[in-house]
C-alpha cells in the first residue's frame, strides 16, 4: 500500500506495506485511504487484475509515486448492464444498440 505525507505536500509517495498474492488468489482492501498499487513482477509473463468497487463510483485519483501529484480520473466501464457502453464522443455513457438488445440509459428509468 502506498501513502502520501498530505494532500497538499507534493513528494515521493512511501510504500507502508507489501503483499504477493500467487496465482488464482484473492485480496480484499477495506478502509479510509485505499490507495494501491498493483505490479507483474514478470517482464515475460502475462497477469490479470480484476478490481471490483462497490458501491461503483465515476472517478478517483492516480498518483505519480515519484512526485506525489495527485490526478482526478474518469472511471467509464465496458458494460453496464451486460451491454457494452459507447464511448465515442459520449460523455453520458449511451449504451450501444445491438439489433434486437433492449438498450437503456443510465441511470435507468421507469416508463
Amino acid at each position: 500500500m502506498l501513502g502520501p505525507d498530505d494532500d497538499t505536500k507534493k513528494s515521493p509517495l512511501k510504500k507502508l506495506d507489501q503483499c504477493r498474492f500467487e496465482e488464482n488468489s484473492v485480496s480484499y482492501m477495506n478502509g479510509s485511504l485505499d490507495l494501491h498499487r498493483i505490479e507483474n513482477p514478470s517482464h515475460s509473463d502475462g497477469a490479470v487484475s480484476l478490481h471490483l468497487y462497490i458501491p461503483p463510483y465515476d472517478a478517483c485519483h492516480a498518483f505519480d509515486e515519484r512526485s506525489g501529484k495527485k490526478t482526478k480520473c474518469q472511471v467509464t466501464f465496458f458494460t453496464k448492464y451486460g451491454v457494452k457502453v459507447d464511448y465515442n464522443g459520449s460523455k453520458n455513457g449511451n449504451l450501444v444498440n445491438y439489433g434486437d438488445t433492449v438498450v437503456n440509459r443510465w441511470p435507468m428509468t421507469k416508463d
